[in-house]
């Protein structure tokens, strides 16, 4: 991000062979976005050519990274040793009139599956796949790369357990995890940062990789979302479930 000085990225991560996974391994997909990349991609969202890069210019960008790594790392191998992290977990209860921020969207209690001090995870209304959910931070957060070790280690804490949940509640094996922070999604001054996780079977898209224009399009809408009693309901089974697997 400092290499390319830019202040918003997007994050995907693949795992299991069901998410396009050959072998077994997990890879993450790091992206830097501007507004004129954005520019650039509107109505090519569904150009599948491949375009591969000459191998000198891909060694003169890893050149310039491996300096920016240099200046930038030293400054998070001095911080002090141990990251102090709280994941004690709570169940929400869906009486409680509490509403959750997310955008300009209120989250209703009932569709909250589980919180921790920094974090807390949803069910995504109209979901791209069956199990998609949401992952967010419950604070405001001015980005992914600003935010505190504690508040990172939290997050990715809860977003394996949650990963767990929702393979285990539709018996798969795979997921996409997809990591947004991307004000320009939503035409917000605010840097918004959110995980989706979809769990995954075989042969659920045409297109394995329709998956990323699909979950952009999903957060794209969420002033329009409706959380209907259905996922309230499957918001109640993921509660219990959560608490079958943890205990």
């Amino acid at each position: 991000m400092c290499c390319y000085q830019e202040k918003t990225c997007q994050i995907a991560i693949q795992d299991g062979p069901a998410a396009g996974q050959t072998i077994d391994h997990i890879h993450i997909h790091i992206v830097p976005l501007n507004p004129s990349l954005n520019q650039k991609l509107q109505g090519h969202e569904e150009d599948g050519t491949e375009h591969w890069r000459d191998t000198n210019e891909m060694q003169e960008e890893a050149s310039q990274l491996r300096q920016s790594a240099t200046q930038i790392l030293p400054n998070f191998y001095n911080v002090e040793p141990g990251i102090p992290c709280n994941t004690c977990v709570e169940i929400p209860e869906p009486e409680c009139l509490e509403n959750f921020q997310f955008g300009s969207v209120q989250v209703p209690n009932s569709c909250v599956i589980v919180k921790t001090k920094h974090t807390y995870v949803f069910v995504a209304p109209s979901p791209v796949l069956p199990g998609h959910i949401y992952v967010t931070f419950l604070k405001p957060c001015a980005g992914y790369r600003k935010a505190s070790a504690e508040q990172v280690t939290d997050f990715f804490i809860v977003m394996q357990s949650a990963e767990r949940l929702v393979e285990t509640s539709h018996k798969a094996e795979s997921s996409t995890i997809i990591l947004l922070e991307d004000a320009d999604l939503i035409q917000d001054q605010n840097l918004h940062v959110h995980a989706h996780i979809i769990p995954r079977t075989e042969d659920d898209l045409a297109n394995n990789d329709n998956v990323y224009v699909d979950v952009l399009n999903h957060f794209k809408q969420h002033s329009e979302w409706t959380f209907s009693q259905e996922v309230i309901a499957y918001a109640s089974h993921l509660r219990r479930l959560w608490l079958e697997l943890n205990n």
